[in-house]
């Protein structure tokens, strides 16, 4: 099982990795086991990515993933920033989710 600052600071390796090759993250969120609080030894570290450069073919997020440093258990359900509102499996993942970064909250504030 994975401690809490260690999946925070390899969330912000990721995104940091990502930004340097021009992908954004807007929005992560931590489903599953270690958000409910419930892992186990074997537990994927479930994380749903929302990105603006994301696009609905999901082969082609795959590999704009690929230059996201992450851990082994990371296992990510890539969408469109679009999604986040749209998609109804986005919308179970929500309820239970942990947020771990939204960067749309302080970009919604500043344009008001």
């Amino acid at each position: 099982m994975l401690a809490r600052q260690t999946i925070i600071k390899a969330v912000n390796e990721m995104v940091t990795s990502a930004a340097r090759h021009g992908l954004p993250m807007e929005k992560i969120l931590l489903f599953g086991s270690y958000a409910k609080g419930t892992p186990h030894e074997y537990s994927d570290l479930d994380l749903a990515v929302f990105s603006s450069a994301f696009v609905e073919n999901p082969h082609a997020n795959i590999d704009m993933i690929q230059c996201a440093e992450r851990l082994p258990q990371m296992s990510l359900r890539l969408y469109p920033l679009v999604d986040f509102e749209e998609d109804p499996f986005v919308q179970e993942i929500k309820k239970h989710a942990v947020v771990l970064r939204d960067t749309t909250k302080f970009q919604e504030a500043n344009s008001t």
